[in-house]
């Protein structure tokens, strides 16, 4: 957490100096953290954009034994290729990163999938096949009200010299609903709605008590609520997980542009149960544990 809260922070050489001993234990790992699609593609952005290449080759390599540890499971095997196809700048496993990644019910992945490969396009000077793709990454962010995901794909495309007007639609910020808080809002939110004082939300968050009452009555007027136990219900209701350390949403590190945008609850895989472990050693499950097929 520290090391993913340093990378947020911009603080990119602390952020590897955290982690890397964890990517250095993750092959030995007797927990499933190592192996949550998602991780290790967060922690090669981190690496590439602190220019550790040893960091996130691991971090690569890692992903890779995942996919060969759950064949079939085409979250893994995308990310992996997707990964792999970024490190060596091969457009072909790009290519099939997003082939993969598209048959997951998981629209991030999709998002994620599409806008790498529209990347790679318009850097082979393919513009016309490109803009398809990060149309259809676009178009994925948004279904999902993913803001961050969506404007990096965005500015991606104005870059290339692309208009479209529903951008322009999208881009207003609506007046009620959870879309309606900043993205400060949405953390303290989330933070009250999993238990926290208003005390121990501003010391979380590194803000002062009264920011943090001045957030919560935003909050309670945009969602049309009147105290904590309605805010925790109307979360629940859709299907928005309090987060206890309130650091939910898109990781990004300042101006560095990364390839893969996962909210935070794909990235921990919170609506995936873990598989049932048998035999004398429940507690202790083994490296390389195999996942369920709900992740493809």
């Amino acid at each position: 957490m520290q090391g993913w809260l340093a990378a947020t922070e911009g603080d990119l050489g602390r952020a590897t100096t955290i982690l890397a001993p964890m990517l250095d234990s993750a092959a030995e790992a007797r927990s499933f953290w190592p192996w949550w699609p998602g991780w290790m593609a967060v922690f090669y952005d981190i690496g590439t954009a602190a220019g550790e290449t040893k960091f996130a080759q691991q971090a690569v390599e890692i992903a890779e034994i995942g996919a060969e540890r759950n064949p079939g499971v085409c979250s893994f095997e995308g990310l992996a290729l997707n990964l792999r196809g970024r490190a060596d700048n091969d457009l072909a496993v790009i290519a099939r990163s997003a082939e993969v990644l598209a048959s997951s019910p998981r629209p991030a992945l999709q998002a994620v999938g599409a806008f790498t490969y529209g990347r790679a396009l318009l850097r082979s000077g393919d513009r016309e096949a490109a803009l398809i793709q990060l149309d259809r990454s676009w178009d994925l962010y948004n279904a999902m009200r993913e803001r961050v995901g969506r404007d990096g794909v965005e500015a991606i495309m104005r870059q290339a010299g692309a208009r479209r007007t529903k951008w322009a639609q999208a881009a207003a910020r609506p007046t009620t609903g959870w879309e309606a808080l900043t993205d400060a809002e949405q953390r303290v939110a989330m933070l009250i709605a999993a238990g926290h004082t208003n005390k121990s939300a501003a010391s979380t968050l590194g803000i002062s008590v009264n920011t943090v009452g001045t957030h919560l009555r935003a909050v309670f007027a945009k969602l049309d609520v009147q105290s904590r136990v309605q805010l925790t219900n109307t979360l629940h209701a859709a299907e928005i997980r309090p987060d206890p350390q309130g650091v939910g949403g898109t990781w990004h590190a300042g101006s560095v542009n990364l390839d893969l945008r996962l909210t935070w609850s794909e990235l921990l895989g919170k609506r995936v149960e873990l598989p049932e472990r048998v035999g004398a050693h429940q507690h202790r499950p083994a490296p390389l544990q195999s996942w369920p097929h709900q992740w493809c």
